[in-house]
């Protein structure tokens, strides 16, 4: 037996969709740990080597003459060297890490709750497919039955014109009647192996026939007046995200100390 509660469950762990929870929750953490280290000491070392095939030098008249007085000026070198050791600290940024966690765990909402949206409308297309076999189940049963009473009504038939009460006409209706049926049936049997096979794909499991789909029983609930549909939880979320957006924006032009 399969339920419908069971068929949304596996549709929604097969759905593609559903493996962007998991990123959306490494990004989150992954952005939110670069986040932190912005109040950590930054330290940064380079270095530098050049060499010059000309560099400026004192006049050969003034180097002879300081040279007589034990003075050396040999001028620069072709080759120089540096090395530079730099150590930041952020001691204060205007509110620009904390405007950037915050963004990060607005845009992971907004993210979430629009996945939510595109679930509840599988939930959706689900509930259809899954009404339409116990639609079909119910259409079968009801041809068999049909079938079941022509198949009486011929045989009354044949002992009615036995005792001379009826036509052969009657009877070449009532022939008909279930002929139609039986190529009714064919169609049905046809339609309820498509809707099966739909939401085999759906659901990512073989429908055979020896699995029964379970009719949903039909829950006492009071309706309420508060509306809580996950799109508009998804334009919240998405509103919230822009606004977050604007306060990282502003943050963004204070001074950094």
């Amino acid at each position: 037996q399969l339920t419908l509660d069971a068929c949304r469950l596996l549709a929604r762990n097969h759905y593609p969709e559903i493996r962007r929870y998991d990123l959306v929750r490494q990004t989150e953490e992954y952005t939110l740990s670069n986040a932190r280290r912005e109040w950590l000491p930054q330290l940064s070392l380079s270095a530098q080597a050049t060499w010059q095939t000309a560099v400026p030098a004192f006049p050969d008249a003034l180097t002879g003459m300081l040279t007589q007085y034990g003075v050396g000026m040999p001028g620069m070198n072709k080759d120089q060297y540096k090395v530079q050791l730099e150590v930041t600290q952020t001691i204060w940024d205007g509110g620009s890490t904390r405007s950037a966690r915050a963004l990060t765990r607005a845009e992971a909402i907004a993210n979430r709750e629009q996945l939510e949206s595109e679930l509840y409308a599988l939930n959706d297309r689900v509930n259809q497919i899954y009404f339409g076999c116990l639609l079909q189940d119910e259409l079968i049963r009801q041809n068999a039955l049909l079938q079941k009473e022509l198949q009486v009504n011929i045989e009354r038939i044949k002992a009615m014109m036995d005792n001379g009460v009826a036509n052969q006409s009657d009877l070449e209706s009532m022939e008909v009647e279930l002929l139609n049926a039986r190529q009714n049936e064919i169609e049905l049997r046809a339609s309820r192996t498509a809707y099966r096979q739909m939401l085999a794909t759906f659901i990512n499991k073989p429908l055979t026939d020896q699995v029964v789909l379970k009719t949903p029983e039909s829950p006492e609930r009071s309706l309420s007046t508060q509306i809580n549909r996950p799109e508009l939880r998804a334009l919240d979320a998405k509103s919230e995200w822009i606004e977050t957006q604007n306060k990282q924006v502003t943050a963004g032009l204070m001074p950094r100390i």
